[in-house]
């Protein structure tokens, strides 16, 4: 085995563009996508000295490798369907063939796409993570969310839902200016004569992730999101009400835990937000009817 992929300066980078290319295309490219991923982790491995990594984080790293053989991680990278494992495939000369999958390419978005790449991208950041708790200095995390948010906040309606999504999975840190960047997005999307349920989804998504890791004097700016977040669940889309409750439940929790609710009810709490900004909820609600 050679670890030509220089995984060391080039690992952010490159699970940057499997966030990007994961489930997506003919069913060659999904698979191509799901062997990289095996290499990466493996040459990890490999590099095991070079990091200084532990034994133990070197077995845990050889578990994640089995387990991305598990049908589970074949669904996240829409292989599903094949009759051989991935790698294998790529042994014969005919790559559909050998799949028995001669379907069209994956080039739509839904929103169970997102949720599969938000499973993926927990693992790829569970390897990130681990291999960094054992090496003195690295900027591998820093790198990958300098990416993902160059372009969460770029149009692109193919990526942006996807860096969208990437960004709250792998994000340590929020602040205010995250929030309303991610709630300008939203209302772009509101703008649109079509409005784009994947893309908001991901906001949706997104949201979800940051909002527990805003600072606790910040619970004004969670009422808001939590209204924001009702106002997405009148629009009674089937594909967008998983994300609308999810991103309504974190944000609930993290008031609770944040003591908003301690000498108040719920109720009065949000109310007093809901008061303070009813002209620009009352266009909200407007729009969705």
């Amino acid at each position: 085995f050679n670890n030509r992929l220089d995984v060391v300066n080039n690992l952010p980078d490159l699970f940057h563009l499997v966030a990007f290319l994961s489930d997506t295309g003919p069913v060659f490219i999904r698979a191509s996508v799901h062997c990289l991923v095996c290499n990466i982790v493996h040459s990890l491995c490999t590099c095991a000295s070079q990091l200084q990594l532990l034994d133990d984080t070197v077995r845990t790293l050889q578990m994640r490798l089995d387990d991305l053989s598990q049908p589970k991680f074949y669904l996240w990278f829409g292989i599903s369907e094949v009759k051989l494992s991935a790698a294998s495939a790529f042994q014969f000369s005919t790559l559909d063939k050998a799949f028995g999958y001669t379907g069209p390419a994956r080039d739509d978005h839904t929103v169970a796409d997102l949720v599969h790449l938000q499973s993926l991208t927990e693992f790829l950041l569970e390897i990130v993570l681990l291999c960094m708790k054992d090496m003195n200095e690295s900027t591998w995390l820093s790198r990958w969310e300098e990416l993902v948010e160059k372009a969460a906040f770029e149009y692109n309606p193919s990526l942006q839902p996807r860096a969208l999504v990437a960004l709250g999975t792998i994000s340590r840190s929020a602040n205010r200016t995250t929030i309303d960047r991610l709630l300008s997005v939203l209302h772009k999307c509101l703008e649109n004569v079509v409005q784009d349920t994947v893309l908001i989804c991901a906001v949706l998504m997104c949201l979800a992730k940051v909002a527990p890791l805003l600072p606790k004097d910040t619970s004004g700016i969670l009422s808001v999101i939590f209204w924001t977040s009702v106002c997405f669940l009148e629009l009674d889309e089937e594909n967008m009400y998983s994300a609308g409750v999810g991103l309504v439940e974190a944000t609930l929790k993290t008031m609770d835990a944040n003591g908003s609710f301690e000498e108040q009810t719920i109720e009065t709490a949000l109310m007093a937000t809901r008061k303070v900004y009813e002209f620009q909820f009352g266009q909200l609600d407007r729009k969705m009817e």
